[in-house]
């Protein structure tokens, strides 16, 4: 569930770990520590998608759609 799910690809622009689980969360931002070529690269997309979907954005594609109503 949740929103994350449908932006975030797993390992491609960020990690996707299960609701609650503390264990998983923490072997997820330690990887990321270990691993600073993947940090890189999912951070690098990450900020895409953030561009992508900012709230100016959003909010413009919203009165497009409304004034067109």
């Amino acid at each position: 569930g949740g929103g994350a799910r449908e932006v975030i690809q797993n390992k491609e622009n960020g990690l996707i770990v299960p609701i609650k689980d503390v264990e998983a969360l923490y072997i997820g931002m330690k990887r990321m520590i270990e691993e600073p070529e993947l940090a890189k690269s999912c951070g690098e997309r990450a900020a895409k998608i953030r561009d992508e979907q900012s709230v100016e954005k959003i909010v413009d594609q919203w009165i497009k759609v409304i004034e067109s109503a």
